[in-house]
Parts: C-alpha cells; sequence; structure tokens
C-alpha cells in the first residue's frame, strides 16, 4: 500500500461522522426538475459533440484535398499567413500548382 492510499484511510477514519436523524423515518429527498436535467444533458452532448464534429469535417476537408493533390503528384502543406489559405498543395517539380 502506498503512502497516499494510507494517508487517505487515515483521514477518512478521522473525520467525524454524520449527525444522525432524530426524526421518524428518513427525510424526502427533493423531486427531480426532469427539464433542468434534460437542459444539462443536452449542453453537455452539444459540448462534446460539436467539437468532435468540427475537427471531423477538417478531417474529411484535408482528405479531399489531399486526394486530389496527390492524384497530381503533389503533397499537402499548411500554407503561410500570407497565402490566406489554410492547406495548399505543393506541386511535383514542373507540375502548376492546384489550389483547393
Amino acid at each position: 500500500m502506498s503512502l497516499v492510499q494510507g494517508l487517505c484511510f487515515t483521514v477518512a477514519f478521522l473525520a467525524p461522522l454524520p449527525p444522525e436523524w432524530s426524526g421518524q423515518g428518513r427525510p424526502e429527498l427533493p423531486k427531480l426538475n426532469w427539464w433542468i436535467a434534460g437542459l444539462t444533458a443536452w449542453f453537455l452532448l452539444a459540448v462534446t459533440f460539436m467539437p468532435l464534429s468540427l475537427a471531423l469535417a477538417e478531417h474529411w476537408a484535408i482528405q479531399r484535398i489531399g486526394a486530389s493533390c496527390k492524384a497530381t503528384g503533389g503533397r499537402i502543406a499548411l500554407a503561410s499567413r500570407e497565402d490566406r489559405r489554410s492547406y495548399r498543395c505543393d506541386a511535383a517539380p514542373g507540375r502548376s500548382q492546384i489550389s483547393p
């Protein structure tokens, strides 16, 4: 057992016990607001899937550009700031450049 696990067990046993409930039975829990639960779930799904869909869309665009570029014997390269395009096709020597 590591030192961290030993410290966690020690802290857990030193913690005070929760207070006992003096009433009859257990108290009722508040009811779940399904609108809030649904909106929270939708927000988490949107935050998860939007960046994924954008990354996949960029990947598919690079694949399309790359297929046409490789067909002419070139290769895909990141463009410079002056070029104003995300990607460019560096054509093989003696061939014209293809713009995406």
